[in-house]
């Protein structure tokens, strides 16, 4: 089974802007990164649920996975035959729950 992936315009946004920070120093690795998240969020059109559930999901009422990318993840959730991206997160500390969706 196939899953569609739904990444709202707001999380796409939020993928460009990270890349062009990462840019400022690292041109190369900017692209590297940018490229790579876009194929691990891609590669969720298989097997989704392979990805555990995120320490978020303790406080929302519907099963947030997250998938790591190096230092980097992706937060979504399965609805249906869709996964719908919700999130790019970078760095060590926590997401809080309102600002998940």
């Amino acid at each position: 089974m196939f899953f569609n992936i739904e990444l709202p315009d707001r999380v796409a946004t939020q993928i460009k802007k990270h890349a062009l920070f990462i840019a400022q120093d690292k041109p190369s690795v900017a692209l590297g990164w940018y490229e790579e998240i876009y194929d691990k969020i891609n590669s969720l059109n298989s097997f989704p649920l392979r990805c555990p559930l995120a320490p978020e999901n303790k406080h929302l009422s519907f099963g947030i996975r997250h998938l790591i990318i190096g230092t980097s993840r992706i937060l979504f959730y399965v609805d249906g035959e869709t996964v719908v991206v919700v999130v790019d997160f970078k760095g060590g500390g926590q997401n809080k729950p309102e600002k998940i969706i």
